[in-house]
């Protein structure tokens, strides 16, 4: 699925032809190390275009040039925390406000991963053969290669935790379907090839660990409630959970505090 779904970023429009043209004479200019580096110069098309997956490339710099993050974020933090919102207002709220797909990359800051830094895509809906499918897939690069984050968002408001801590039915369900997925890659990362290279630059070959399955690259993130449903309890399953099962539980509000952190951020 395409972030812009009326724009195939895998082709240049003739005015993006022209510019990234006109781009490229300008880098020719030498330093003393060699050519200057525009790519900070380029437009959001043309570094779509220059990226592996150019429908699903995500740049927060340019997020931020476009779009007044602080309101969305403010208009995410009122959803959340209305009783009447369901799991699909919430998905719907992300997947249709322009460019609101910066929230759930925010899961690198909210979660603590080291990547994402160097390069980021987005999968929204992605499946996992045909019982499976995760709310998004998240893919980040650092100086070790790709990385992927599985994502399942659940209710916010509902059977989050129970009175003494414990999880509820609402974190159990997203917690349950993580490990329908976890033990499905764990057999069938490679049927994802088919998928990565229907989606990808047709001018790039991917790297190895799009192909090759290693655990250590692949994280898991389930998503419900808000710090009201939270006491010292919960945090400790939560920290068993992510050393024991390797899901990392989060709350809205974790979200909505990593996506204002992006304010001062020109990186996820």
């Amino acid at each position: 699925m395409w972030l812009d779904s009326t724009h195939d970023y895998r082709q240049l429009t003739a005015d993006e032809q022209k510019a990234y043209s006109s781009e490229l004479l300008k880098g020719q200019a030498r330093k003393k190390f060699g050519k200057v580096n525009r790519y900070g110069q380029y437009s959001e098309a043309i570094k779509h275009y220059l990226s592996y997956f150019p429908n699903n490339h995500i740049c927060l710099s340019d997020i931020k040039k476009n779009q007044d993050i602080h309101s969305i974020n403010m208009e995410f933090y009122s959803l959340v925390h209305s009783p009447q919102t369901t799991e699909q207002d919430i998905l719907r709220f992300i997947n249709h406000i322009p460019q609101a797909y910066y929230i759930i990359a925010s899961v690198f800051v909210a979660g603590g991963f080291k990547f994402g830094h160097h390069d980021t895509y987005l999968f929204p809906e992605f499946r996992l053969g045909n019982d499976y499918r995760a709310d998004y897939l998240l893919i980040g690069k650092r100086s070790g290669g790709y990385e992927f984050i599985f994502i399942e968002l659940e209710k916010s408001i509902g059977r989050t935790t129970l009175k003494d801590g414990h999880l509820g039915q609402v974190i159990r369900s997203g917690e349950f379907q993580i490990k329908d997925w976890k033990k499905w890659l764990d057999s069938n990362f490679y049927k994802l090839k088919d998928f990565f290279d229907s989606e990808k630059n047709p001018k790039e070959f991917l790297p190895a660990e799009f192909y090759e399955y290693d655990s250590t690259r692949v994280h898991y993130v389930v998503i419900g409630g808000t710090r009201d449903d939270y006491n010292d309890k919960t945090y400790e399953i939560r920290r068993r959970m992510a050393k024991e099962e390797h899901i990392l539980m989060l709350h809205y509000d974790n979200l909505f505090d990593s996506a204002e952190e992006l304010l001062e951020r020109q990186t996820f």
